[in-house]
């Protein structure tokens, strides 16, 4: 599994440092800057997740036609998120 990160700033920076760490260590493929550096990637074959803060239903769309799964990590800390739309790191 590969994965395109579009997260930004700390929060970014704390997903990778936690990937890097997992076992088997998962690949990030791209740290993508903004939405259409994701899209760049994805239609080059670059990567089989997304991981994103924020996207619509056009993004879901042409990822989706690209074969890249999507994954929201959610870095408000919001307790009052469900557990399908919260990210807890350790």
């Amino acid at each position: 599994m590969s994965l395109l990160l579009c997260l930004g700033g700390a929060l970014e920076a704390e997903v990778a440092r936690i990937l890097s760490k997992s076992d088997p260590v998962v690949g990030i493929a791209r740290r993508c800057a903004d939405r259409a550096e994701v899209v760049t990637a994805a239609e080059a074959g670059v990567g089989s997740v997304a991981v994103l803060r924020e996207w619509d239903l056009k993004l879901s769309k042409h990822l989706h036609r690209c074969r890249i799964v999507i994954v929201h990590v959610d870095g408000s800390g919001n307790p009052n998120l469900g557990p399908r739309r919260r990210c807890v790191t350790p």
